[in-house]
């Protein structure tokens, strides 16, 4: 959602459907998150509502944490921003801190989001100069990817 956040104002064409949502909370707020049970998976805590499957839950990324080991970085604090969503306003990771997201968990759809932010210009050259060496390197790692899945006809 926050990809589409920052998307949609310029680039609407390019908005998608995700399954889930993730979510960046403090550890510390869990309980009063109402209205939804909190169950750890692997690796990962969720909210889902009694009849919901895991797929489709709420998946939480604790700020100042890592959700896995591998992870170059923990995740970024809290530091919300308002931007408006068709119609109503909703509080949205910077961009800066969505992008280190992306970059520190690293999945593919990490990387198709990262795609769409690199291809509507929003991976700009402050985004850029605000990353960590490692991700930095990542970045460049996707960027490779990007370049290989593209044809190579015109």
């Amino acid at each position: 959602m926050a990809v589409n956040a920052h998307i949609a104002a310029q680039h609407q064409d390019r908005m998608f459907v995700t399954r889930n949502i993730d979510v960046l909370v403090q550890r510390s707020d869990l309980p009063a998150i109402a209205g939804y049970e909190a169950c750890k998976i692997i690796g990962e805590f969720m909210l889902r509502l009694p009849d919901q499957k895991p797929a489709e839950a709420v998946h939480l990324l604790f700020a100042g944490a890592k959700s896995k080991s591998t992870q170059p970085l923990p995740h970024p604090g809290l530091r919300p921003e308002p931007i408006e969503l068709f119609g109503r306003t909703v509080p949205v990771a910077p961009l800066t801190d969505l992008v280190r997201m992306k970059l520190t968990s690293f999945r593919p759809k990490d990387l198709v989001h990262l795609q769409i932010l690199d291809e509507t210009g929003l991976l700009s050259a402050p985004v850029e100069e605000s990353l960590a060496p490692e991700l930095a390197t990542r970045l460049a790692q996707a960027r490779q990817q990007f370049a290989e899945s593209l044809p190579d006809v015109e």
